[in-house]
């Protein structure tokens, strides 16, 4: 590699360096901020389970830290978004930036939408599933280091699950999927998801499913909000 062909790799690490940095320090920002209201926010995450307990003298503490943390996620997410599409925007084409742009402010509906769907039906569902199997002499006793994680767990990830319109439909417009493909592709999809449900929940069914599900549901509207655009512009053609 030659001088010449240095410098613009050298640019791109410099500004991906700045780009992570920014990012970090956003996140950490909103883990602040989370923490000024960290007492309320778990008052209210925790009235679907009652009381919880801790096992350790650190407990309650690293518990609203692990809080905060998930908090400065949740409230970071909009700007790591935007930074990082400022760092692949300059590799895009006009249209891919057009249709990429346009679909920020859905992307973060969606994903707002996506985790108040896990809090108030995807949550209380599957806690009543798995607290059922408590009795007499199985009495439950959740850590507030546990539950916090298992809140943030499925939050995220539902977070992430309702994004998979928008996606497909960018994919669509950018010209690399096609109505065909996603229509022929989909059992490979529906295991994929299955796979990875299986991977970031718990280790049981379950919970597997409650993930699985809300896809391959999103996956199918996905493909008709598709094949409803490119019978529209077959027509216009």
């Amino acid at each position: 590699m030659n001088r010449d062909q240095e410098r613009p790799f050298l640019q791109h690490l410099l500004e991906l360096k700045r780009k992570i940095f920014m990012g970090v320090a956003f996140y950490v920002l909103g883990a602040c901020v989370s923490y000024l209201y960290v007492e309320s926010v778990l008052i209210y995450i925790t009235k679907p389970i009652g009381s919880l307990y801790f096992t350790s003298p650190a407990g309650a503490f690293l518990a609203r830290m692990s809080l905060s943390l998930w908090g400065g996620l949740f409230l970071s997410s909009p700007v790591l978004l935007f930074l990082s599409w400022r760092f692949i925007s300059p590799g895009l084409l006009e249209k891919e930036k057009k249709y990429i742009l346009l679909s920020t402010p859905v992307s973060i509906l969606l994903f707002v939408i996506g985790a108040l769907f896990a809090f108030f039906v995807a949550l209380p569902i599957s806690l009543k599933f798995f607290l059922a199997f408590s009795s007499e002499h199985i009495i439950p006793l959740i850590t507030v280091n546990n539950y916090i994680q298992y809140v943030g767990v499925i939050l995220f990830v539902f977070g992430l699950v309702f994004e998979v319109p928008l996606v497909i439909v960018l994919l669509h417009k950018i010209g690399i999927v096609s109505v065909e493909w996603l229509k022929t592709k989909r059992r490979y999809m529906v295991v994929m998801m299955l796979f990875l449900a299986a991977f970031i929940t718990p280790q049981d069914v379950f919970s597997m499913l409650i993930v699985a599900a809300p896809f391959i549901v999103l996956y199918e509207i996905g493909v008709f909000i598709v094949s409803v655009m490119s019978r529209q512009e077959r027509v216009r053609s």
